[in-house]
């Protein structure tokens, strides 16, 4: 299987928490793919900011996101960056996989 759909290449991420990335890389090697670089801050007001460099416009993405605590931040994260490569960047498809792995 190679990081290929018929719809063009897949376009990989991990939002989770830098502990927690090793499950995304090891799918991505598996796929014979790359994680694709984003960048989640937060303001002092506590807002996110999710910077995604390049473009996902027709591409199937698949983000990766774990349940690091506080899980609730977690989803918020993972509902902003949807909704940054959903509705900004017009991507075809996009996949969450968010597997319980403690």
């Amino acid at each position: 299987m190679t990081g290929k759909s018929s719809y063009g290449p897949l376009a990989l991420f991990d939002i989770s928490p830098s502990g927690a990335q090793t499950f995304a890389a090891t799918v991505a090697k598996i796929l014979q793919s790359n994680l694709r670089e984003c960048t989640v801050e937060k303001f002092p007001d506590g807002e996110t900011d999710i910077q995604i460099p390049g473009s996902v416009r027709g591409r199937d993405v698949f983000v990766f996101q774990s349940h690091v605590r506080p899980q609730g931040e977690r989803l918020y994260e993972l509902m902003n960056f949807v909704d940054a490569v959903k509705t900004g960047g017009s991507a075809r498809r996009v996949t969450v996989v968010m597997p319980y792995l403690f």
